[in-house]
């Protein structure tokens, strides 16, 4: 019975992980997206001259995803 519930547990840990995994890494792409966007249309500069929010918000966004891609797996994987 033990066992059986270990198993269910590590399940779990294992969709918990692919969910941050995924979360963090939609996240990095939005990001990357909306800067490469910005920047073939020429905006990033005037985004940057107009108020840093645009580009910051997307730089952070970029960070967010890669904090999210690595730490969290990684204290997924020293947890199990």
């Amino acid at each position: 019975m033990n066992q059986r519930r270990h198993g269910v547990k590590t399940i779990f840990t294992a969709l918990r992980l692919v969910m941050r995994f995924f979360a963090g890494f939609i996240l990095m792409i939005v990001g990357i997206v909306g800067w490469r966007r910005l920047w073939i249309e020429g905006k990033a500069i005037s985004a940057l001259e107009y108020g840093e929010i645009v580009s910051l918000g997307i730089l952070l966004a970029i960070a967010v995803g890669l904090l999210l891609f690595s730490y969290r797996i990684k204290g997924e994987i020293d947890k199990v």
